[in-house]
């Protein structure tokens, strides 16, 4: 999760507040690997698509345009991510914008590896529904509930509608088929069920 001050909603089971940047300043010395990533994913409580449409401070659907990787202006690693946007569901509208997540996905030039297991490797050219949080006093954000937060879009041809599969699912769900608006349906579907979960509160109240 991103460093700050905050303490809020957490997904993680565990007393560990959501945004501190000294426990993520020690994750510089994480080295990704199956094991560990399916450590990080048993920690994780999962969170419902409501959950991730009321809690997020930003939801986008778009293609990643740019990654650029190395260290912020406070010497932390750092990967920053930037979106074209298609449509904006949360959050200000724009065409694209760039946010920083903590670590990055390879060694930088000197050496240095900062890999947080569990948060979501990107790729240039990818399509994706994002549900990000408020950035940290340090400007960093990630998606809510690590890889929850995460749903790629696939497309099949350009007769076939896209489909929206969500990026980690909690060990909890795992072994269960996905709920009606959890991933892996029609991606406009999708977006319009979350744009009505974002525009209200709880138990269906409006915002």
């Amino acid at each position: 999760m991103a460093p700050g001050p905050e303490e809020t909603f957490s997904p993680w089971k565990t007393t560990m507040p959501r945004h501190r940047s000294w426990w993520l300043a020690a994750a510089v010395t994480v080295v990704s690997c199956d094991a560990a990533t399916h450590a990080v994913a048993m920690m994780l409580r999962p969170i419902s698509l409501e959950q991730l449409a009321h809690l997020s401070s930003t939801i986008v659907h778009g293609r990643v345009e740019q990654i650029a990787s190395g260290r912020d202006v406070r010497g932390v690693p750092a990967t920053w991510i930037t979106v074209e946007v298609a449509r904006t569901v949360k959050g200000r509208a724009r065409s694209r914008f760039t946010f920083k997540q903590f670590g990055t996905s390879e060694p930088l030039a000197d050496g240095t590896i900062a890999r947080l297991p569990g948060l979501p490797i990107y790729h240039v050219g990818e399509e994706m529904v994002v549900f990000l949080d408020g950035e940290s006093s340090a400007g960093f954000t990630s998606p809510l509930g690590m890889g929850q937060g995460v749903f790629r879009v696939h497309r099949q041809g350009r007769t076939t509608s896209p489909t929206v599969a969500r990026d980690l699912v909690a060990p909890s769900e795992a072994d269960r088929p996905a709920p009606s608006g959890q991933g892996d349906g029609d991606l406009e579907t999708f977006l319009d069920e979350v744009a009505r979960l974002a525009a209200s509160g709880p138990k269906g109240q409006r915002r």
